[in-house]
């Protein structure tokens, strides 16, 4: 429906209606629609001057199922029917042409479909009904073979014309109408339950299933890194000769654990009622994901390999059960009762943190892909920190949205806020592992639409300042003919484009992820191989006499052990004392900032503005206000963040990691003094092991050299990204426990107002009493639960200090297991006879040759993965 159409006659004709004159906001899609639908049900009804029983229940059971009970719509009906009536309406050709001048070709459609429900209610088509259908019809340009659809559908004729029926199944379909009001949804379903199933016609191409060789393929590289791992352990730890340092199993069964559980992880994102679950049953080749036109995920879902298919319900207290296959979609949906009236409500109830969906037989999952399906973004705060959680550790993330919206405003801001998420909280950089899916790409007939819409959506995305990075980023497809043709073995233009869009995402994830991955652990195998080397080296250099550990030397050893712990307090009592200054800066600053926030709030309020109308869309008018409260409060707590960042945390922060580069110098120069002494490498084997830390050179502790100076204070993120002003509203209030406000507001609200109409108070002072209770209900919440949202803040603060602890005291073990090792490799060798220590050299050797086999492995790997 283009609402842009309605003219001033239009409009004037809907005033008649009304009993009232209407402004053109009054005039939403619903409204237009359900006058329409009004006006052709009394046509109907009237072409024998009287009503039936049964055309009086299906007129009422038609209101019941698509108007909510309480909404302003159920309260206009009666002063339609009532206007409509009088002034004959119905009879007159011109004023239905007129009114029905905005409404789609299928919303026309739709019209004549219920035309010939209410017709056929008492039993039969009655020939004057049917001549006014068929008139009207004409009129409005409907097909003729679609008009005969109905006759027979509604007659229970058999029906010949298969092609047309398809036509009008599509036609019809409810997905077209999912950005509309939910009342063409519904109506859409009422018709579509009457037709008979929409046939599948022969044809005579069938598809050709994607092949996922490249992602089995890197499934074996990573089996044979996990036998690497596998004979890297035996060796090292059957270690008779006390020869290797402690922590090379320790370091090893990390890599080994995480190359074990290694999936590569697509997350599906995207507002509700995209397609997200449709398009995730095509990608995976079967119809799991529950779908419904209305908002239908309800809860994170997990697609994965298993040996056999189970479904594990994972509850946010922590407890998991299995539940049957059966229960799935039930478990993983919202209610149709919630999806259609108060979605947040039941979102914000909801025990369930994610569901666990493994099947031994969906081909991208055994291939070495986990597959995330995330609740729509933009419903829920709660949810949106999830999904943000999820997106921290994910290899490639879809968005999906609908080619008739076009990039709304706030799915760019949602874009926006996923490429810094994807970035790590870097706000500057575009992110190469996010993929645009435009969907309804079918719903999209003209040419000038095919031309507009793309080149509208990748300025947005790929232009001046670009969101995304890399080729084959932006496809468009539609997941519904595309899942059609996968059900049916079929052939069409989208299964291409969608299977295109297969090979694009898997291209990605080998050659963009699974090699830099491959490559990183071989590196991280190979640097324990050198270490374990060098071990050897060292410890043959002892048994042949050349490094001498005197007593003196080992009391030094000794000494600088104690050091180190000393060190290591140092460094946690100067966390402490960060912690103390800045928790005791933080708490002032709260509490003044607090005192005037409302007073800032209320001067944003003026400012706030809704294009609904009052009398008409209460609901949307109150969620509007709504999000500009929730937005004003995000930007204060981000903006306070902030200024405490600038003001005290990055000061503390930057002196933190200064004192830690200082102590770890002092511990590299103590180690090169003492190898210099003895003639072994300590302090490069403790530089080398620290250079590879990615965690420290993300925080900022990454500068080993001699000499060097330490000027980072790191990538200092409050919840993860939000430093860098990465996190959307509704992810920043569900992180700080006040994701509940938005779901509150607008249900509280409606109950406190109450409804209004047509001939009630004023519309500005209708509009301000809304924004005013919207202020009040919103600052309630707000305060009754300001201690939990500061302590929530608290806590990040706390992290941030104990994160840079945690590295320098790894990095403590490090030096303090170098000691140690030389000391029990030098009494090793000190009870070992002549010929001991000459059978302890050939083992020696032995392991160098089996050291030196596998890095020959994994130099073999990395020639294969990069050829």
């Amino acid at each position: 429906m283009d609402i842009s159409l309605i003219n001033s006659e239009s409009l004037a004709l809907l005033s008649r209606m009304a009993g009232q004159e209407l402004q053109k906001k009054d005039a939403t899609p619903a409204v237009v629609f359900m006058a329409s639908l009004l006006c052709v049900l009394m046509g109907v009804i009237y072409q024998d001057g009287k009503i039936t029983p049964q055309e009086r229940e299906r007129w009422q059971t038609n209101l019941t199922r698509l108007i909510p009970p309480n909404s302003n719509l159920k309260k206009l009906v009666p002063i339609f029917t009532k206007h409509i009536l009088f002034l004959r309406i119905y009879k007159n050709f011109n004023d239905l042409l007129l009114l029905m001048s905005t409404l789609s070709d299928s919303e026309k459609l739709l019209l004549i479909g219920f035309g010939y429900q209410m017709s056929a209610s008492d039993g039969e088509i009655e020939l004057r009904e049917k001549d006014y259908l068929e008139n009207l019809a004409d009129q409005i340009n409907i097909d003729s073979r679609h008009i005969q659809i109905f006759e027979s559908a509604f007659s229970d004729l058999v029906i010949e014309d298969q092609e047309a029926l398809i036509e009008v199944h599509s036609l019809l379909d409810p997905a077209q109408f999912q950005l509309l009001d939910n009342i063409f949804v519904l109506a859409a379903k009422n018709i579509i339950e009457v037709l008979p199933a929409k046939p599948r016609l022969k044809r005579d191409k069938i598809r050709v299933l994607p092949n996922y060789d490249n992602l089995k393929q890197f499934q074996d590289y990573r089996q044979q890194l996990n036998n690497i791992c596998d004979q890297f352990y035996k060796i090292i730890a059957q270690d008779k000769h006390q020869a290797w340092s402690k922590s090379l199993i320790h370091d090893i069964q990390e890599i080994s654990k995480k190359n074990q559980s290694k999936r590569f992880r697509v997350t599906v994102v995207g507002e509700f009622s995209q397609g997200k679950s449709t398009f995730l049953n095509a990608l995976v080749g079967e119809e799991i994901q529950p779908v419904r036109e209305i908002p239908c995920t309800g809860v994170v879902s997990v697609l994965r390999y298993g040996e056999q298919k189970r479904v594990i319900c994972c509850y946010k207290d922590g407890h998991q059960e299995d539940i049957p296959i059966e229960n799935y979609q039930e478990k993983a949906s919202i209610s149709e009762e919630a999806a259609i009236g108060n979605l947040s409500d039941e979102l914000a109830h909801c025990e369930i943190e994610e569901i666990i969906f493994e099947h031994p037989d969906l081909d991208i999952c055994s291939s070495g892909v986990e597959i995330i399906d995330s609740p729509g973004l933009n419903e829920h705060p709660d949810r949106e920190a999830i999904t943000q959680k999820i997106l921290k550790d994910t290899d490639a993330a879809i968005f999906i949205t609908s080619a008739s919206r076009c990039l709304a405003k706030s799915e760019r801001d949602v874009i926006e806020g996923l490429k810094v998420t994807l970035n790590t909280g870097l706000s500057d950089q575009p992110a190469n592992n996010l993929f645009i899916l435009v969907n309804f790409w079918d719903l999209v007939q003209t040419e000038k639409g095919r031309n507009q819409i793309p080149k509208r959506i990748e300025e947005n995305i790929q232009g001046k300042n670009p969101i995304i990075s890399g080729e084959n980023r932006i496809h468009y497809i539609s997941a519904k003919l595309a899942l059609d043709a996968i059900v049916n073995n079929e052939h069409n233009e989208y299964i291409e484009t969608f299977d295109y869009f297969i090979n694009c995402i898997q291209d990605f994830l080998v050659n963009e992820r699974g090699k830099i991955e491959v490559t990183s652990n071989v590196n991280r195998i190979q640097a324990l191989t050198e270490i374990a080397d060098n071990d050897l080296k060292q410890f043959e250099k002892i048994l042949d006499g050349k490094i001498k550990i005197s007593e003196s030397a080992k009391l030094e050893i000794f000494e600088k052990i104690g050091e180190a712990s000393g060190r290591d307090l140092r460094i946690l009592e100067q966390a402490k004392y960060s912690v103390a200054i800045s928790l005791e800066y933080a708490a002032e600053s709260w509490n003044e900032w607090v005192e005037e926030l409302q007073d800032r709030i209320a001067k944003k309020a003026d400012t706030w503005t809704s294009e609904h109308s009052p009398f008409v869309d209460k609901e949307k008018v109150l969620q509007d206000y709504c999000e500009q409260f929730t937005q004003d409060i995000s930007e204060e707590i981000q903006n306070w963040i902030d200024d405490l960042q600038s003001e005290i945390l990055s000061q503390q922060v930057k002196e933190l990691n200064n004192l830690i580069h200082s102590e770890l110098e002092a511990i590299r120069i103590d180690l090169q003094k003492l190898g210099n002494q003895l003639g072994t490498n300590l302090d490069e084997q403790f530089t080398s092991s620290m250079a590879s830390n990615i965690r420290a050179n993300n925080l900022g502790i990454n500068s080993f050299r001699a000499g060097s100076k330490n000027d980072d204070e790191g990538g200092f993120n409050m919840f993860g990204s939000l430093g860098a002003g990465g996190l959307t509203t509704g992810a920043l209030l569900g992180i700080l426990g006040l994701g509940f406000i938005p779901a509150l507001l607008v249900g509280g609200l409606a109950a406190v107002i109450g409804g209004f109409l047509f001939g009630g108070p004023d519309e500005n002072e209708v509009y301000n009493q809304c924004k005013w209770q919207v202020y009040d209900l919103g600052f309630k919440k707000f305060f009754e639960s300001e201690e939990e949202t500061f302590n929530t803040i608290i806590e990040n603060i706390e992290l941030v200090y104990q994160e840079r602890y945690l590295v320098f005291a790894d990095f403590i073990e490090q030096a303090m297991a170098l000691y140690e090792n030389l000391i029990e490799q030098q009494e090793e060798a000190h009870t070992k006879t002549l010929e001991e220590k000459e059978k302890t050299i050939v083992w020696i050797n032995e392991q160098h040759q089996k050291l030196k086999k596998i890095q020959n492995e994994l130099n073999a790997i990395v020639t294969e993965v990069n050829r």
